[in-house]
């Protein structure tokens, strides 16, 4: 299996490197190791698969419970502006600036495009403005030295169109063998059936497209109104927004500090400067088990990690102490995702997801949450020591 193919704080912590017998660390959302954890550097780029027990490296722990032109008029009715949305019109230029995006449809997405390129993570690519849309937006304006209204001007789309380079917005893609060899697995809803698979693997060749391409099968359909996404093979072609990224890359920004808004839902990235490289929504702790303030630092990443369920460390009250654990298999629908950056404070980390729409929308368990294709490349951007503070 590919666990992924995204072509669908105080003061900084000495890296720790696993001895040949297997290393428990409390990092919670709690790291339990085995003899091959890696430094930052190495994990991060590791491409182990996630199939078979050999391969669950890394072990995770709590932290969860179960037109020809571009319209830029408002569209009341969202469900029929997304039907407005075709290629050809998200990847024509805006015509008319300054403007607001739309609620939805190919202007919409036309901006969310470039803002995902930019590396101003929108979240899900939906075709919907939507308040991580909206903040992206924000913070794109503010780290070019403007305010922090959402609107596109002239130098706003100038600036948008030169980030995220000269390709076209929309692309065609064709499905490979490679894609459709899975293995493709039923995720159950029950934690302990979870523990049983193999791995946490996409449950479809349409769901693994979905996250290469960092949107949605609804979006996907009014892109391709004549293919049936339930029954798509090897060589059905496939209208795409162009965000696919080489998951052994390196990360097209260097972090020297990330900064985490409990009150705003997002994660930075800063350069050396203090200017923002990078912005993504986030999913931030509950009441109950609320993200911290203070600063830390960035320990070890972790890749396709496997995920243990522990009732007695998730501080849920809805969940009773008296549960048994589970251990979960590594794969894109683990709890945790695809990769999970510890922190320097017991019980704290920065992860992926298996439900990406969910993001910047519901609760955590303390950690901090992003995409699973944010949270990868994130992750090739650190180096342990890596200063993360909570305002």
């Amino acid at each position: 299996m590919r666990p992924v193919q995204i072509n669908r704080a105080g003061s900084a912590v000495r890296l720790r490197i696993a001895p040949i017998i297997p290393l428990l660390l409390v990092s919670a959302c709690m790291v339990e190791s085995g003899s091959n954890k890696k430094s930052a550097s190495a994990a991060r780029d590791s491409t182990a698969a996630a199939a078979t027990p050999a391969a669950q490296q890394y072990e995770i722990s709590a932290g969860f419970a179960e037109e020809d032109t571009v319209a830029t008029d408002t569209v009341t009715d969202t469900t029929a502006a997304l039907r407005t949305i075709t290629p050809q019109k998200t990847m024509t230029p805006v015509a008319t600036l300054p403007f607001e995006p739309p609620a939805a449809g190919p202007a919409t997405l036309h901006v969310q495009i470039l803002l995902d390129r930019a590396n101003f993570s929108p979240g899900i690519l939906t075709g919907e403005w939507s308040d991580n849309a909206r903040r992206a937006l924000e913070w794109f304006r503010i780290a070019n030295g403007m305010d922090s209204s959402a609107v596109v001007d002239k130098a706003t789309y100038d600036r948008l169109l030169q980030a995220a380079g000269n390709a076209p917005l929309m692309t065609q893609y064709t499905v490979t063998d490679a894609d459709m060899a899975g293995p493709f697995v039923t995720i159950p809803s029950n934690v302990y059936k979870k523990a049983d698979l193999k791995c946490m693997c996409y449950q479809s060749a349409a769901e693994e497209l979905e996250e290469r391409f960092h949107t949605t099968r609804t979006l996907l359909r009014h892109l391709n109104p004549k293919v049936d996404l339930g029954s798509i093979k090897a060589g059905t072609t496939l209208w795409v927004p162009n965000v696919a990224r080489d998951t052994a890359a390196p990360a097209p920004y260097t972090t020297a500090k990330i900064v985490v808004s409990r009150a705003g839902f997002w994660t930075n990235a800063l350069d050396a400067s203090g200017r923002v490289v990078a912005h993504y929504p986030s999913t931030l702790g509950s009441d109950y088990n609320p993200s911290p303030t203070g600063e830390y630092a960035i320990d070890s990443v972790y890749p396709h990690p496997t995920y243990r369920y522990d009732p007695k460390v998730l501080n849920d009250p809805n969940i009773p102490t008296s549960r048994d654990p589970a251990t979960l298999p590594p794969g894109p629908n683990s709890p945790v995702g695809v990769v999970w950056m510890a922190l320097s404070k017991e019980h704290l980390g920065i992860h992926g997801t298996e439900n990406p729409a969910t993001i910047g929308l519901t609760e955590s368990h303390g950690c901090v949450r992003l995409t699973n294709w944010d949270a990868w490349t994130l992750s090739k951007s650190i180096n342990s020591g890596t200063p993360v503070t909570f305002p």
